[in-house]
């Protein structure tokens, strides 16, 4: 009976992606006089995310500054030059409105989720809060103490930790070795001379991206966008040296007093605009997570997941892939007993040696349908379809439709993905951090030369 329906499926090609994709609205863009650009996507869903994308996060601050981007978001709803906290949260009550702001090493967004009635004032009530913050002495000093409260939760969570410690080596000496946080020295002396210079310096027009997903209207964000942006200058000078440059090298943190292992290890990867990017993501896919917590062992997909389940050389590992626009960092985070650490990386560095040389048509097909049903899972989430859209405009300048990344993935073969992992694993340094109870953390040469097993 299934292979009837599956037939039958495939003849009449009912519900095929190219229909269904195609038949999505595409995007209308419009681009202010001074590079400000304002995108929107029809969902025909009463509700709407509006919200502003910022390219610019902690890859743009000095030394000094450092923090400032995650200072910005933390200040940007306690009110307004206009509206006091307290009044401002009573508008967005009103709206029946959701805010929400992040920020990274490389963008900032800022967002409402709200019926598509009220997305223009939405949009305005956040364009407000985005350029007139309430930079008030009793702001100020609230908000240190909970970016402080903030940094004290990173030094208890090993994983945040050992992704800051990470990139501190492998991008050592420039403008992405830096914590999103800032130090705390850098927080306790934060000033708003340090805030507005990072505003004067970041929010300009090509920099940043306004987004409506949902049943929103164009033209009405277009005015918006004019009136509140429409007086920015188009580009600033860039206040740091942004040249990467990826440094093979190793951070070690021993602390006995901690019962396990934490650790990463990462090789330089691939930019988010790469035309391997997708391969890679693949590969990434294809190396899974896992956790003790997890059931099952003999049948995980993942050959190392599997491995794990069994043989429980780590407690858990997820391997991750974080790209930028111009850089990356492919590798894995693990977590291990002090007398297992050297185990659990060998058995890692071995799932890496397999998939350069072995990796098989089927495992490589079940790693694109996982990417192709996250893409798929996120179409009618206007929050999602929100970042889909802000980041695709800061990335490539344009809307990269759910199609065209399908696309992408399917190209991908089991050939494309060993040469492109040999070409970013083989004879390559790698970046390691380590933090806890680490002295069975191999020499940093041992786990080096361990690369050289790709070619036998």
């Amino acid at each position: 009976m299934f292979k009837l329906f599956n037939s039958t499926f495939q003849n009449k090609n009912l519900f095929s992606f190219k229909r269904r994709y195609f038949a999505h609205p595409e995007a209308k863009i419009t681009t202010l006089s001074n590079g400000v650009r304002v995108a929107t996507e029809k969902i025909y869903n009463p509700a709407a995310t509006v919200g502003v994308w910022l390219d610019s996060g902690s890859r743009d601050e000095d030394s000094l500054s450092n923090g400032a981007a995650h200072f910005l978001e933390h200040l940007t709803f306690k009110g307004t030059s206009k509206l006091s906290q307290s009044d401002f949260e009573k508008e967005v009550e009103n709206l029946g409105a959701t805010m929400k702001s992040t920020t990274s090493r490389e963008n900032a967004s800022f967002s409402a989720f709200v019926h598509a009635n009220n997305a223009g004032k939405c949009l305005r009530l956040l364009s407000e809060a985005l350029l007139s913050r309430n930079f008030c002495e009793e702001t100020l000093e609230k908000e240190r103490k909970v970016i402080l409260r903030q940094l004290e939760e990173v030094q208890n969570n090993p994983e945040a930790l050992v992704t800051d410690y990470l990139h501190s080596v492998a991008y050592q000496g420039t403008a992405l070795s830096k914590s999103i946080y800032g130090s705390t020295a850098n927080i306790e002396s934060m000033q708003v001379v340090h805030l507005k210079s990072y505003i004067e310096q970041n929010y300009c027009g090509k920099n940043i991206v306004v987004c409506g997903v949902g049943d929103v209207d164009h033209a009405e964000l277009v005015a918006i966008s004019e009136e509140k942006f429409g007086h920015l200058k188009e580009t600033s000078l860039p206040a740091v040296n942004d040249v990467v440059r990826y440094t093979g090298s190793e951070v070690r943190v021993r602390d006995d007093d901690l019962p396990y292992s934490y650790a990463a290890v990462a090789f330089e990867g691939v930019a988010a605009i790469h035309p391997d990017f997708f391969v890679v993501q693949v590969a990434n896919q294809m190396m899974s997570s896992w956790n003790q917590a997890v059931t099952g062992g003999k049948f995980l997909s993942s050959p190392l997941a599997r491995i794990m389940a069994k043989e429980r050389p780590a407690l858990s590992y997820k391997n991750f892939l974080v790209s930028y626009s111009d850089t990356g960092l492919f590798g894995c985070y693990f977590v291990a007993e002090r007398d297992r650490v050297d185990d659990a990386l060998f058995e890692i560095q071995s799932e890496w040696l397999r998939i350069c040389v072995n990796c098989g048509d089927h495992e490589v097909q079940r790693a694109k349908l996982r990417l192709r049903n996250f893409l798929l899972d996120n179409l009618c989430c206007t929050n999602h379809v929100f970042n889909s859209l802000g980041r695709s405009l800061l990335a490539y300048g344009r809307r990269v439709s759910p199609m065209e990344l399908i696309e992408q993935i399917e190209r991908v073969t089991p050939e494309r993905v060993k040469s492109v992992m040999t070409d970013i694993l083989y004879d390559r340094c790698p970046a390691i951090a380590g933090y806890g109870a680490i002295e069975g953390l191999p020499d940093y040469m041992n786990v080096r030369g361990a690369n050289h097993w790709f070619r036998l």
